[in-house]
């Protein structure tokens, strides 16, 4: 069910949920090298238990005259892990290049090839969910953990390295060029694009 904007922002945040993934084909054009980037209908990937990113940003001081003359800065995006209940059968294909047999199980290769992809989700605020994308995604093999079962059985979880990258072609405001990496929406945006989020990919409306 939809859930409309209150027309404010969240204060406290708690709560993730409703990760969502897009496939991602970035096409080049062979006269001009420019990329355009398409993605595909997001699928849910239910069971999220905890997201983390770490930021790569850095910054750099140049000195002279005995201070800081010029500061430079670059973001080239995040470096995380993702932990769920499990991971669908298409996500192991379509995101890490596993291939699936003429019975359906799935096998893993030394020759299986991480994919791109948008990752969405939600976080709950005190008001109505904060709604998050990344437009670059890369997913690593998730690690597993299993044990023996015992009077206090605690369901295991598989985690998984997620980097996020800009994306790699070009969108323009105001004469820039800029690179998205990604963005969110909340309470204070238009609430049919609230409401759509989860849709399609939500890209910048310049």
């Amino acid at each position: 069910m939809p859930i409309t904007p209150k027309s404010t922002e969240g204060t406290v945040f708690f709560g993730l949920s409703n990760v969502h993934i897009a496939s991602v084909t970035e096409t080049r054009d062979p006269n001009t090298g420019a990329i355009t980037t398409t993605y595909g209908v997001p699928k849910a990937w239910p069971g999220a238990v905890h997201m983390t990113l770490n930021t790569k940003a850095q910054t750099a001081d140049s000195y002279a005259d005995n201070g800081v003359w010029y500061t430079t800065s670059n973001n080239p995006g995040y470096d995380g892990t993702y932990e769920s209940m499990g991971v669908p059968d298409w996500a192991l294909e379509e995101l890490l290049g596993r291939i699936k047999d003429n019975n359906g199980a799935i096998f893993e290769s030394a020759e299986d090839r991480a994919k791109p992809f948008a990752l969405m989700f939600e976080v709950e605020t005190d008001t109505v969910p904060c709604r998050y994308v990344y437009h670059k995604c890369m997913l690593s093999n998730p690690s597993g953990d299993w044990e023996t079962t015992t009077d206090q059985t605690t369901p295991k979880t598989a985690t998984a390295n997620v980097r996020v990258m800009p994306r790699a072609d070009v969108t323009v405001k105001d004469g820039k060029n800029y690179h998205i990496i990604g963005g969110y929406v909340d309470g204070t945006v238009d609430a049919t694009a609230y409401d759509d989020f989860f849709n399609a990919v939500y890209v910048p409306s310049l």
